[in-house]
């Protein structure tokens, strides 16, 4: 069938039409799901870039290949080497916004992303980014929650034009009426209408978090007044950890600039008690707004440090509680599966009973997959010769070409099944990484994941797995 299908393919060049870029790259794709050569589908791509040299679509072969020659550092800690990478990649992209002018996301968008984490971009590079950034959102998107947030966050991190925050927010309220009528529908099941309304909530918290540090900021605390009826308001019972971490940490933030200290302290504990765990490293930076800002009220009012120790960590229970609350049943069985893994061997959910499983869902694409790998690695290394223990991982990825070069390339050993039909079918909603556990008797007991820090993942995880024997 591949054969027929690259046969197809050198027909169709063979008639010398005129294609456009975006056909190239159709032809290009097409002898790459054939499965030909890295050579053939070099010089496809090779055509793409002498055709139509200032494309969009040169643009993105160019840019794919940087990202495969200048491997992003496995080490989310290692400042040193991501301020490396950031400082290659901001010199590349300088050089493809000179060349690649047809791409109006690279000449727009692209340029934002890349300063939008720096901490120490000038003051005048970033807001003109900023600019240009939301000028192009205007002229080719429609303007959404999610740019507004990411516009007012860049502002509230540098510290420029808090007073600008208040004018991109303004109006979070109707875009959130428009994101909540395009989301929801008559279609969604009870569980999917939950999931939404709780992101819902988030989006909302979100948006009232970049008010209340910018009305900090600007010194104006009669911005945030329109908001205090939402951020009081009782919290639901039974929300996510997220939405409850969320809610203290704005209540912190409405009490801190209305004066009260010692409440917004209260709040605050109640925020750090409510989380699962703090941030990880991201691109060698931790990033932990609560912590920071809990901390500077702390010394501000004339606390130690040895107390401070004391105040922000959890009690023992609270620790337990949040390490039990990783995990939760599933809405429904496990369905009978049969599918293969990528040297070809069938994997069928009744031939695993009496093993317990973990089945971990996850894309080459997914970046909390790609940390969250690692760790599953070591603990298959350590399980694979046991009888009652079994670790099998699922791919959504739709691209499978890019499987097997990906666990080439990290080292991986563990099983992988392509299942996206599966997994889609299963779950209303797909979001990843996912851990799932099958004990013994084909039943699906639990899914989630351990609520530890990353160093007793592999623990956590197996003695989780063991307790469904």
């Amino acid at each position: 069938m591949r054969k027929q299908v690259a046969a197809d393919l050198k027909r169709i060049e063979s008639l010398n039409l005129k294609p456009d870029a975006e056909w190239l790259v159709f032809l290009k794709n097409g002898y790459k799901e054939a499965g030909a050569s890295p050579e053939t589908i070099a010089a496809r791509e090779d055509r793409v870039i002498q055709a139509f040299p200032h494309s969009d679509e040169a643009y993105q072969i160019v840019s794919e290949r940087w990202e495969k020659a200048h491997k992003e550092p496995e080490d989310q800690t290692d400042a040193v080497a991501w301020a490396k990478y950031h400082s290659e990649y901001r010199a590349a992209l300088k050089g493809w916004i000179a060349q690649f002018t047809d791409s109006p996301e690279l000449q727009h968008e692209r340029r934002f992303y890349a300063i939008d984490y720096d901490p120490d971009v000038p003051a005048e590079e970033g807001l003109r980014a900023l600019d240009d950034y939301l000028a192009y959102i205007a002229a080719y998107q429609q303007p959404s929650i999610s740019s507004c947030l990411r516009a007012a966050q860049f502002l509230a991190d540098h510290n420029w034009q808090p007073r600008r925050v208040f004018d991109l927010l303004r109006d979070s309220d109707k875009l959130m009426d428009q994101w909540h009528a395009r989301m929801l529908g008559d279609n969604l099941s009870a569980e999917e209408v939950d999931v939404w309304a709780a992101n819902e909530v988030i989006l909302r918290q979100a948006a009232a978090g970049r008010v209340l540090v910018a009305a900090r900021l600007a010194e104006q605390p009669a911005e945030a007044q329109r908001l205090k009826p939402f951020i009081e308001r009782e919290l639901p019972a039974n929300s996510w950890p997220i939405i409850e971490t969320r809610y203290w940490l704005n209540r912190g933030r409405m009490a801190g600039l209305e004066g009260s200290k010692a409440d917004a302290l209260t709040y605050y504990q109640m925020a750090l008690h409510a989380r699962k765990k703090a941030p990880n490293a991201y691109e060698g930076r931790v990033m932990d707004d609560l912590m920071d800002e809990a901390r500077a009220l702390w010394k501000q009012m004339g606390g130690t440090e040895t107390a401070w120790k004391i105040w922000s960590k959890p009690p023992a229970a609270k620790i337990q509680e949040l390490a039990e609350s990783g995990w939760k049943k599933p809405a429904k069985p496990m369905p009978a599966f049969e599918l293969a893994d990528l040297s070809g061997k069938t994997w069928r959910l009744q031939n695993l009973e009496g093993r317990a499983v973990l089945i971990n869902v996850w894309a080459t694409w997914c970046g909390p997959c790609q940390a969250e790998l690692p760790h599953l690695e070591k603990l298959y290394e350590k399980v694979k010769d046991r009888a009652d223990l079994q670790i099998l991982t699922l791919t959504i990825d739709e691209d499978l070409g890019l499987v097997a070069p990906f666990m080439k390339e990290k080292g991986y050993t563990f099983p992988v099944l392509p299942a996206y039909s599966f997994v889609a079918g299963l779950l209303d909603l797909v979001a990843i990484p996912q851990n799932w556990i099958v004990d013994t008797k084909g039943e699906w007991r639990w899914t989630g994941a351990p609520n530890v820090p990353d160093d007793q993942w592999e623990a956590a995880m197996l003695k989780q797995l063991e307790s469904a024997r």
